[in-house]
This record gives C-alpha cells, sequence and structure tokens, in this order.
C-alpha cells in the first residue's frame, strides 16, 4: 500500500520498508516492489528498504536508500 510505510522516524524524516521471502528467486521483484512503495510514501520522506530471502539453497540480504523524488506534472510513477 502506497499510502503507509513499515515504519517511519520523525527524527530522521525517514521511511523504512521491510519485507522477505522464501525463495531466493523472488528477491529482485520484492526488492523493486517494496522500494516503489517506499518512495511513493505521502511524507515526502527519503527511504530505506531492507528486504530479506531465507531459503534451504541460501540466505541474502537486500538493503537500499532512495532519496524521495517529487514527480512532476503528467509524470507516471512506476
Amino acid at each position: 500500500m502506497a499510502d503507509r510505510a513499515d515504519y517511519r522516524s520523525l527524527s530522521a524524516r525517514r521511511v523504512l520498508e521491510i519485507s522477505g521471502t522464501q525463495r531466493l528467486s523472488e528477491l529482485a521483484r520484492r526488492h523493486r516492489q517494496k522500494a516503489g512503495q517506499a518512495r511513493a510514501n505521502p511524507f515526502g520522506w527519503d527511504s530505506y528498504v531492507i528486504v530479506c530471502a531465507f531459503s534451504s539453497k541460501g540466505h541474502r540480504i537486500r538493503f537500499s536508500g532512495h532519496p524521495w523524488e517529487e514527480a512532476q506534472y503528467g509524470e507516471i510513477q512506476e
């Protein structure tokens, strides 16, 4: 849901989106999805995204930071 994030810090003016999956093959897709959700926060704040994949084939964690970018009139946000 784009109108909220898992956590927001009032002192740092950042939002945090966290997610996980049990399939390594889903890590990149889930990270893109959560990064888009975090960047669309209604506060206009920068965001951090953490996605974890835990499976019998191995474990991976993808962490990223994203500056907030204001959409221009007529621009489509993904």
